[in-house]
């Protein structure tokens, strides 16, 4: 499996913040326009555009069977309010925004190679 790289950023620029897993669950990706459904005085409808047309809806992101230090990571750009940016696998792909939430489903009994805990992850990027 391949991984996403990953960056966030500071006063100077975008700093490399190593790799995290690629979603092991399908992702949907969305754009929903900003159209403003108008009633005319006649009884037609009409379609107002904003300058602003469109805007990403935010990724549903999950991961299987996941160590203690990506939970951690990920914990780590909520709390902090990181600006990230994502690079994916696919060339040209690539997601800027926020980690809003994590969700973790810790598997009571299971471990990993070095006898950490497991988790099941879901975590909601807001794209900007």
């Amino acid at each position: 499996m391949s991984n996403w790289n990953i960056s966030y950023y500071e006063s100077s620029g975008w700093v490399a913040d190593g790799t995290i897993p690629r979603p092991n669950v399908d992702t949907t990706v969305s754009k929903m326009s900003n159209q403003v459904e108008v009633s005319l005085a006649n009884g037609d409808m009409a379609y107002l555009t904003p300058e602003i047309k469109y805007k990403d809806v935010p990724l549903n992101l999950i991961w299987a069977n996941c160590g203690e230090t990506f939970k951690n990571k990920i914990e780590t750009y909520v709390e902090d309010n990181e600006l990230l940016k994502i690079v994916t696998h696919v060339s040209g792909v690539e997601f800027t925004g926020k980690f809003i939430n994590i969700q973790s489903n810790w598997l009571a009994g299971y471990t990993d190679a070095d006898d950490n805990d497991v988790y099941d992850i879901a975590g909601v990027f807001v794209i900007i």
